[in-house]
């Protein structure tokens, strides 16, 4: 083993990074050992190489220049891996043994405030999950807007919607605990201590944390579960980022009733902000987002992603797009938006200590636009408006303090000096002025020794052996002044140095590094002056995201031309003029606008027509311009009036899941099942060809089962689009109607016509639509006569069509003895009925069956 002084030193702080990869500062590399460079080497393409001895063998290294560090650790972060950056805290001098190194920052894809690692608009955060007998308590922390929440949730199914709603970077469980499906973490998984969950400890660190003497002013006291996910979730970050979380300084309960819930599968259905090939566009976020701020981009995603049940609020933030978009405000505050930095991330760096001078200088910028941002709002009358103005102070002393103390155009690193503003300090300026004046210094010293001595060949010179030195030739003036000391003796030439040679040499050699290393000590001292108004920053900062993204709901509302939409106490969804924003906005052919009236009088929609006919878009749109509704912005239609809505499900198209041993048809069936538990009456569904993964007759009767359910039992605001002809016959029962998309042929070419009309469609297109997806003209011409000889057999025998579009004699013959069964059963009433009765009505419909698959055979 190589039992070096290096290599030991990189044990002993590696083994405080078991579950890191250490980048070892090595002069202008950074290496990695052992296994951390065989995982290294894999992950990054890095040529393995080796040094010393091992009891195995040779010791596995790789290593990259320091210089271009972001980019590998931007690569590593990407894939989950966390890494230990370990820093030389010296330079080198020669037998004092290894430098001090230690670790200086440890970054987790959880973690990250540093732009350069993150995405602008996406954040990076952390979610740690207790499990307990009764549920889950959660909690969510962003180092980087210093966002805390925390609660506690009953089952697995609202875990995975939890999970997909904050879509963390890593997600924090005690160790060796599995979670059983349907819930699956698919994010970065980080097994922790189990002590690291005591909510006994976690009440305490969070009470110390925020220097209070109980939880009771959060409403949280009662969370167990919660507090002990918040105190690991708190202790992982600080213990990561090697310091206190200052600017983390509230924490709030994340209620499921205060928000829309969407499921997971609701989520990849309406693609709010991330497609199923995970592009993110076009996404209803990408057409949704003109913010001008990366933290305005943020509060954006956040408001579409967690839609507010809180009316009042969602009405708030109506009222200020509304005077937004009527005083002509978006324009003026967008031209200023557009000034600010990323404030809520530099105000993280600073509360952590690693804001660089250019982070403090954008800051600087920043809060001197504030003056400005109370002046485009004063005449603002909404109360989110004003709310926003008062958040937004002027910040004198700080903005005072950054322009003395920060140069105009600082650079962006610290070791590059340069930062600290002239005249912010008197020794700072003086070791400044030796570097700058030296040559002049130099040039005045061997004119004035020249004239002096009498000797004009006397010069003035420097070596890194000797420093600085007056050289006399010897065939010049033999005679030197009594204070020439000699210093080096040539050929023909001597060099001495004086004491006022000796004491410049000793301020110009040194003044650098003490003027690096006072200037940073400044540095240190200036971000200390910044920390006491840490929580009125971040409140600001916080103030200007939430400005940007309601001038970006303005400005788009504007554009293309959305409505304010009206809430109601009365349950329903009713809208004229609506369309899909998405498919408006990149679609090639000019929208149809359709309508759509769900109440209490009718709850669910039948929604038939062809394959590429818009049920799909006409569905989604209606689900998009409700979740808009309730992030606060105006909606893409004529006029829209919103009941009160829980929850929106989807189950829309399918695809198998081999991790989890599912095929199409059980993920369907899966994801209805999820539907049917949890929908209520206040609950938007929707379904989209339900049962098309089995049989014919299984899947028909789950169709019909699942909307008639749907209707009776959860009384939910349903549109449930089906290929199945027999569901139209739903319409029979009280609250349930049928429309379909319209289609017509034109010389032989299915022409969509888009609009929504009321009842059952007449014909499916099918081999049209199939001709226009390019299949071989000879597989459409047999398929035209396998349908002929399909629909004249069905005629012939009276046979009902099982799929929705069957001829007119078809869907005629309605089967008598069906029917009468259907009568007699809607008549029973089972709880009179005898066990006797009971067997015998049994029997009779056995009989009944079989008498009619005889006569139908």
């Amino acid at each position: 083993m190589d039992n070096s002084p290096i290599m030991s030193q990189y044990r002993r702080i590696k083994s405080a990074h078991r579950d890191d990869l250490l980048f070892f500062q090595l002069g202008d590399f950074y290496e990695l050992f052992y296994e951390d460079a065989e995982r290294a080497a894999g992950m990054l393409d890095l040529t393995l190489t080796s040094r010393g001895h091992a009891r195995d063998g040779r010791i596995p290294m790789c290593g990259i220049p320091k210089h271009a560090a972001e980019s590998y650790l931007a690569r590593l972060l990407r894939q989950g891996q966390s890494v230990a950056i370990c820093d030389q805290l010296e330079e080198p001098q020669t037998g004092k043994g290894p430098v001090a190194r230690e670790v200086t920052r440890v970054l987790t894809p959880g973690t990250l405030v540093e732009d350069v690692f993150i995405e602008q608009g996406n954040e990076s955060g952390l979610l740690a999950i207790s499990p307990g007998s009764k549920g889950y308590g959660i909690s969510y922390l962003s180092l980087a807007s210093g966002d805390f929440q925390l609660g506690e949730i009953e089952d697995a199914g609202e875990l995975a919607a939890e999970v997909a709603r904050f879509n963390p970077s890593e997600v924090l469980v005690p160790q060796g605990y599995e979670f059983k499906s349907p819930f699956t973490i698919n994010e970065c998984l980080r097994e922790l201590d189990q002590l690291d969950f005591d909510a006994h400890a976690a009440e305490r660190q969070l009470c110390a944390h925020f220097s209070v003497d109980s939880l009771a002013g959060f409403g949280c006291e009662d969370l167990p579960l919660g507090i002990s996910a918040a105190g690991a979730v708190l202790r992982y970050a600080e213990r990561k980022v090697g310091q206190n979380a200052a600017h983390v300084n509230g924490l709030r309960i994340s209620h499921r009733s205060d928000r829309v819930h969407l499921d997971p599968v609701t989520r990849r259905a309406l693609e709010i902000d991330l497609r199923p090939d995970g592009s993110a566009a076009p996404t209803l976020f990408s057409i949704m987002n003109a913010t001008c701020t990366a933290m305005g981009a943020r509060r954006l995603r956040q408001w579409l992603r967690a839609p507010s049940r809180v009316i009042e609020e969602v009405l708030d933030r109506q009222a200020a797009v509304s005077e937004i978009l009527h005083n002509h405000l978006d324009g003026n505050a967008n031209r200023l938006l557009k000034e600010f930095g990323d404030t809520e991330r530099i105000i993280s760096r600073l509360a952590l200590r690693s804001a660089t001078p250019k982070d403090l200088a954008k800051l600087r910028h920043s809060l001197s636009m504030l003056p400005e941002v109370r002046r485009i709002l004063a005449e603002t009358t909404s109360a989110r408006l004003s709310h926003i103005t008062a958040r937004c102070p002027d910040f004198e002393r700080e903005v005072a303090l950054l322009r003395s103390a920060l140069a105009e155009d600082p650079p962006a690193l610290l070791r590059d000096g340069g930062y600290i503003a002239q005249g912010y300090d008197a020794e700072l300026d003086r070791l400044r002025g030796v570097q700058q004046n030296a040559q002049g210094f130099l040039q005045q010293l061997e004119a004035d020794e020249r004239l002096r001595t009498g000797n004009p060949s006397l010069k003035l010179g420097y070596n890194r052996v000797h420093g600085y030195y007056i050289e006399v030739s010897r065939a010049g003036n033999p005679h030197v002044p009594e204070n020439y000391v000699p210093r080096q003796t040539l050929k023909n030439a001597q060099r001495y140095t004086t004491p006022e040679l000796k004491q410049f040499e000793s301020e110009a050699l040194s003044s650098e590094s003490r003027a690096l290393a006072l200037e940073a000590s400044l540095y240190q001292g200036l971000i200390d002056k910044l920390q006491p108004s840490l929580k009125e920053l971040k409140e600001a900062a916080s103030a200007i995201a939430e400005l940007d993204a309601l001038q970006s709901l303005a400005e788009r509302a504007r554009r293309y031309g959305f409505s304010a939409p009206a809430f109601v106490r009365e349950r329903g969804i009713a809208y004229k003029g609506g369309w899909h924003p998405v498919v408006a906005e990149h679609g090639n052919t000019p929208f149809i606008r359709n309508g759509l009236k769900l109440d209490d009088e009718t709850s669910l929609f039948i929604v038939t027509g062809p394959n590429m006919g818009g049920k799909s878009t006409y569905m989604r749109q209606t689900a998009l311009i409700t979740l808009l509704a309730h992030a606060g912005s105006w909606v893409p239609a004529e006029e829209a009036t919103i009941g009160p809505v829980d929850a929106i499900f989807t189950r829309i198209g399918a695809s198998d899941d081999l991790t989890q041993g599912r095929s199409t048809f059980m993920t369907e069936m899966s994801e209805t099942a999820n539907l049917l538990h949890n929908a209520s009456p206040q609950s938007l569904v929707l379904i989209d060809e339900i049962g098309r993964g089995t049989s014919t007759y299984d899947g028909l009767a789950l169709a019909f089962a699942i909307a008639r359910h749907l209707a009776s039992k959860c009384q939910s605001l349903c549109l449930f689009a089906t290929h199945y002809f027999e569901l139209t016959a739903l319409a029979e029962s009280p609250g349930i109607e049928n429309v379909h998309l319209a289609a017509t042929e034109h010389q032989k070419e299915v022409v969509f016509l888009y609009e929504v009309e009321p009842g059952p469609a007449s014909r499916s297109y099918g081999v049209e639509v199939a001709k226009r997806a390019g299949v071989p003209e000879a597989v459409l011409k047999d398929a035209r006569g396998e349908l002929e000889r399909l629909e004249a057999r069905m005629a012939d025998s009276g046979t009902q069509d099982t799929d929705l579009f069957g001829n007119d004699e078809s869907r005629a013959a309605i089967d008598e003895t069906t029917q009468r069964l259907l009568d007699t059963l809607s008549a029973l009433n089972a709880d009179t009925m005898s066990p006797r009765e009971a067997h015998a009505l049994l029997y009779e419909f056995i009989a009944a069956a079989r008498s009619a698959k005889l006569g139908n055979s």
